[in-house]
């Protein structure tokens, strides 16, 4: 025997699931805070609103984000601004979590580079080398 549904039980049916999907997607929002002190920010930088980003990364790190891509992204800002001490630090930061990331250690050392501090540059591009060339079981990211 087959099923068949009026077309009065799809639209609840359908409208069930659009409440359902919306209803979990604020309840992510709220139960992650961080989601919120991530976003906020990243949206700024899709704007190029480079010193607004600055300040709401540096707002949601002192609440207590911690995020590998907020921090690359604040670095990031940081190097575009030519603040490159500020980049070195949040670079230096990012290596602190994911040591292995040859993203964030090239960068580093272009940030080194540009603020004239030439043979630390050497150095990051030395241990990139090296991380390359040692086969690794875990992720480089």
């Amino acid at each position: 025997m087959a099923l068949s549904y009026s077309a009065k039980q799809r639209f609840i049916c359908l409208g069930i699931f659009i409440v359902t999907i919306i209803v979990t997607h604020f309840a992510f929002q709220a139960l992650n805070p961080e989601w919120l002190l991530y976003r906020q920010p990243e949206e700024l930088y899709h704007q190029k609103k480079w010193e607004q980003a600055i300040a709401l990364y540096e707002e949601s790190f002192a609440k207590g984000l911690h995020n590998f891509n907020a921090m690359a992204r604040l670095a990031e800002v940081y190097a575009k601004n030519k603040n490159y001490p500020k980049a070195i630090e949040w670079y230096v930061k990012c290596l602190q979590i994911k040591p292995h990331n040859l993203w964030a250690r090239k960068a580093l050392a272009g940030s080194y580079e540009a603020n004239g501090e030439f043979d630390k540059a050497a150095e990051q591009l030395q241990i990139m080398l090296k991380e390359e060339a040692t086969p690794r079981t875990d992720s480089y990211y």
